[in-house]
């Protein structure tokens, strides 16, 4: 685990499909991928969108996700890339 240098909270990496490392909120919650618009990421390092939902064992559907640490982090412009940096 890190600290991020904004904002003081406990992060954790995860790696993305595409080989970049992501910052995301350490305590995973479940989501219903495909019905909401929030972004997460899994374990495998899938990002996908999709809505919190209650309780992991209520639907099967349901898969385990870290939030983006970007999505809560009152510094998360800073660290932005922007321009050629940015990998579009």
């Amino acid at each position: 685990m890190s600290i991020c240098k904004s904002c003081g909270m406990s992060i954790a990496w995860v790696k993305t499909r595409s080989g970049k490392w992501m910052p995301v909120e350490t305590v995973k919650v479940p989501v219903l991928p495909g019905k909401g618009k929030e972004t997460f990421i899994t374990d495998d390092g899938d990002i996908i969108t999709g809505e919190r939902y209650r309780e992991f064992k209520k639907n099967p559907d349901t898969v385990a996700g870290n939030v983006p640490h970007w999505a809560n982090c009152p510094g998360a412009d800073r660290h932005r890339r922007r321009g050629k940096d940015a990998g579009m």
